[in-house]
């Protein structure tokens, strides 16, 4: 396809400087970084070449996602103006069918730093890419690649072609793949997951920075001796494959003292009876792993060094995260710090004995963010790389590489996302959800559905269709109620305190992994179409035949060749 403006807007002034290069079915945009050079506000490319008017067929596809759904499609009808400007993606493409053409767009120079923005003004309809020069660098060429679909595929047919890029061109593998080199994947994919939060400070924090003399208690919840009970429990409930992970395990529990995790808490039974309920888990069948972070700091840690490890914005100021844990004021770590830092913990933890998808905190649900620091600086791509680094790590010591959420610059290392959707709501211009990142991922990276499916036995039925319509892995989560703020996985929460409560927790985990074993072998097979037969009743196809059905609707529904598919329900044929 020809793109007939290539105009770039720095701070204000258009400048037509752009190199492209024609390939069969792909077309390569570059912009070289030399002509940024003196650049202090912004960087606007490509705002008038995937334009469209009202009233005109086709759309934009968006990478950022809302409930239910992944990404999300922007039809060019009649409505209010609107700008939808957001840098912190799911997945880091955009797509654009109009007029014959379609393709899906890939950055791959300056890979995480634009803002993808849709925008309705007047009579035209524009998507093109910002870059906030007050937060990052122009550090390389901007390099975007537009991969060619036929129009008559849709999204689907965009999702399919990414996926081939992915695994061509960005080393991301298969599950079959991974399966070979890393058999403990074999028992991940049949496998629900246990989390286990065993205890923790206030949250939020009483203490914004603490020290050894001011830091507030820790509440115990969850021993490892109870652990312990939860297994023989788990046994003589039939539960057959799980992977528990022992959340605040570490030194002051959740959130503690990170990057800080040793000593073993010695509160929850220390590092011995820890040890203990390790062995003792992997010889009744079950693997066991444990939370970590590798990203986030806080003032108590022994390595703070008047702050040394922080994470540098270009302001000069340290990178802190707006909310408060429970270890107080939370400060992010330079990616290069964070890798460095995992060179030491992470083996130390491998000793313990842990084996399967090792979990390291919130670094596939966040922005790789370059550093400005003089010590140790980082531009973006070099973040995402550090990151992918911890990733690999983490496979060789542990088997797998599991992380809260499934942002894709971080798809070449991650085995496990826990969450593709984070409950954000639908926005201006996000007029239709389509499960874009299942489509590009399943059968590579396994993860539940969203944040809302955690625990999804103990809720609405709209939560389970919305989990195994995808074929979610589901997770679980034993004290997810910590925050005393709005939870994030939700109101309903499972609980082991007593006896009575531990029998119950485990029903709930024996009917969620009955439900799923009887389609965890689809894990390795990739999802080939989706269908919308209404708005609320859709049909996925996987690689080798299955069809999953899923009414999210208050009626039954009835398929072509009859079968009734009861409301609020989902059906394998």
């Amino acid at each position: 396809m020809k793109i007939t403006d290539l105009t770039a807007i720095i701070d204000g002034k258009s400048v037509n400087c752009a190199e492209v290069t024609y390939l069969e079915g792909r077309t390569v945009i570059r912009y070289k970084k030399e002509l940024f050079k003196g650049a202090k506000e912004s960087v606007q490319i490509l705002k008038n070449a995937f334009t469209a008017n009202v009233g005109s067929d086709g759309y934009y596809l968006g990478g950022n996602y809302f409930m239910r759904y992944s990404a999300f499609l922007t039809y060019f009808k009649e409505r209010e103006d609107f700008c939808y400007k957001e840098h912190i993606y799911l997945m880091k493409v955009f797509g654009y069918n109009h007029g014959g053409n379609a393709f899906i767009g890939v950055m791959t120079g300056m890979p995480g730093d634009a803002s993808i923005t849709v925008e309705k003004e007047g009579d035209l309809y524009r998507l093109y890419l910002q870059y906030d020069l007050k937060r990052i660098d122009i550090y390389e060429d901007i390099v975007i690649e537009l991969l060619e679909v036929d129009p008559a595929l849709g999204y689907v047919g965009m999702a399919k072609r990414y996926r081939k890029y992915q695994f061509e061109e960005r080393g991301v593998k298969t599950l079959k793949q991974k399966i070979k080199e890393r058999p403990v994947l074999d028992y991940v994919k049949d496998s629900i997951e246990i989390r286990i939060r065993q205890g923790w400070k206030p949250a939020p924090p009483t203490v914004l920075e603490q020290t050894l003399e001011n830091e507030p208690p820790m509440k115990v919840v969850t021993t490892f001796d109870r652990v312990k009970d939860l297994v023989d429990e788990m046994k003589k409930q039939g539960v057959e494959k799980a992977e528990i992970c022992l959340v605040g395990w570490n030194v002051k529990g959740h959130d503690g003292r990170w990057p800080d995790a040793f000593p073993v808490e010695e509160d929850l039974g220390g590092e011995e009876k820890l040890k203990e309920l390790i062995a003792y888990a992997q010889k009744n069948g079950y693997l066991i792993v444990c939370h970590s972070n590798s990203t986030d700091c806080y003032h108590i840690s022994k390595k703070w060094n008047d702050g040394f490890m922080c994470s540098i914005q270009k302001s000069g100021e340290n990178r802190k995260c707006a909310q408060p844990w429970s270890g107080g004021n939370m400060y992010s770590v330079c990616p290069q710090i964070a890798y460095e830092n995992s060179l030491e913990m992470l083996p130390e933890i491998a000793k313990l004995g842990f084996k399967g998808a090792h979990y390291i905190d919130v670094i596939t649900i966040n922005q790789a963010n370059a550093c400005f620091s003089e010590n140790h600086p980082v531009n973006g791509r070099e973040a995402i790389e550090y990151y992918n680094k911890i990733g690999r790590l983490s496979q060789n010591l542990f088997g797998a590489f599991s992380s809260e959420g499934s942002f894709d610059d971080y798809a070449p290392s991650l085995d496990v996302g826990l969450y593709v959707q984070f409950g954000l709501h639908k926005r201006d211009g996000l007029d239709e959800g389509v499960p874009f990142w299942e489509i590009t991922y399943h059968g590579s990276i396994m993860a539940n559905q969203s944040n809302l499916t955690v625990n999804y036995t103990l809720k609405t039925p709209l939560e389970r269709v919305q989990e195994m319509a995808y074929n979610a892995r589901p997770s679980f989560y034993i004290n997810s109620k910590f925050y005393s703020g709005k939870p994030v996985c939700g109101e309903d929460d499972l609980i082991i305190g007593t006896n009575e409560e531990l029998v119950t927790t485990v029903s709930h985990l024996k009917r969620g992994y009955d439900e799923y074993k009887k389609l965890s072998a689809l894990q390795v097979e990739f999802i080939e179409d989706f269908e919308k037969l209404t708005e609320e009743v859709h049909k996925i196809t996987y690689s080798n035949g299955t069809v999953i059905y899923a009414n999210y609707s208050s009626t039954d529904y009835t398929l072509e060749n009859g079968t009734v598919l009861s409301k609020q329900d989902y059906l394998v044929k």
